[in-house]
């Protein structure tokens, strides 16, 4: 009765409890997920560790389970916080304290080139393009070893040696005890962006100068027909 017909996967939970203390009184020990019911017919996740043990010429099992929901919960929490790292749209590094490369997303190799190997352990610097003055870094690294995020435009360079513009914001993170441990960056290609932006500043820019022809043209045809006004008379005259 503590447990359901049917276990998640699926299973006969009568006929699966069976292959699991077969298995404890082989082993002598087997520790493995279960899903309980309770009273009301709610289901939680347990884990359970049978132990073989020999009382006499009786072989018995010694059962403890204990309630995992919290652990699922949090299980459940991290791989969708993963998830949502890995797929991310934006490049995501995160660094220790001293600024050495711990982990990279998918999209920082997609977007630098640099596959996460390559990487690790070093430095972010691999990155820099040279556009940047000494004093814009030494800015950034006081702004987050003050605790503080540190948010703005600059330009990095790619495996091949080409750069590219990116909007970066960077975030410390605290320990239990607000000490600063890591640093995670997250990073988005502005190249696309910058290629519109250059496209609408074009289209304006083209916008203007033909605004202006237009009324220098209007302007023109003015001069023209007062010209050719005079010139009808003179002939009138004549």
């Amino acid at each position: 009765k503590i447990s359901p017909e049917k276990q998640p996967e699926g299973a006969d939970s009568f006929a699966k409890s069976e292959e699991m203390m077969a298995i404890a009184h082989r082993k002598g020990v087997h520790r493995f997920e279960w899903t309980h019911q309770r009273k009301n017919g709610e289901t939680f996740p347990v884990e359970v560790t049978l132990s073989h043990i020999i009382e006499g010429e009786e072989k018995r099992l010694y059962c403890v389970w204990r309630d995992i929901s919290a652990r699922k919960i949090s299980e459940e929490s991290l791989r969708k916080l993963s998830q949502a790292v890995e797929q991310a749209g934006e490049s995501i590094i995160i660094t220790d304290k001293k600024g050495t490369i711990e982990y990279t997303n998918p999209s920082f190799t997609r977007m630098t080139g640099y596959s996460n190997g390559e990487v690790m352990g070093k430095n972010p610097r691999v990155l820099k393009s040279g556009n940047q003055t000494p004093e814009f870094y030494i800015k950034l690294w006081q702004t987050i070893t003050s605790g503080k995020v540190w948010t703005g435009a600059i330009s990095d360079r790619r495996k091949d040696g080409s750069t590219y513009p990116a909007i970066m914001s960077i975030s410390p993170i605290f320990d239990e005890d607000k000490q600063i441990t890591h640093y995670v960056g997250i990073q988005q290609d502005m190249t696309e962006h910058q290629l519109l932006e250059e496209k609408f500043f074009q289209a304006q820019k083209m916008e203007a100068i033909g605004t202006l022809v237009g009324g220098i043209a209007h302007d023109f045809n003015n001069i023209l027909a007062g010209i050719t006004g005079n010139l009808y008379l003179a002939k009138a005259r004549t």
